[in-house]
């Protein structure tokens, strides 16, 4: 069974890699998903709840392929190697 919480915190952890890795702050790239106030920092906060046509406005947005985002955030980890863990991301410490 999935922890929801933990996917939750790990799906916020790897928007906020991606938004970083693209050089745009965060206030630029609210305004190019059509969100007002202080929306994209509550949903990354967890203060606001993300809704899966959220995330696919952001991902889109900063030009990250849906499958693959989808699929490190719920696969065996790194999509580049499916078998390391996302490094730093919350519930990545290997459990025994």
């Amino acid at each position: 069974m999935r922890n929801t919480d933990r996917d939750l915190e790990k799906l916020r952890f790897l928007l906020r890699q991606r938004i970083a890795e693209s050089g745009r702050t965060q206030t630029e790239i609210q305004h190019q998903c059509g969100w007002s106030g202080e929306a994209l920092r509550q949903m990354l906060d967890g203060r606001m709840s993300l809704r899966i046509e959220a995330v696919l406005t952001l991902l889109n947005v900063l030009g990250v392929d849906p499958g693959r985002f989808f699929a490190q955030l719920f696969g065996a980890g790194n999509a580049l190697n499916p078998d390391r863990p996302v490094e730093g991301a919350p519930g990545s410490e290997e459990v025994n």
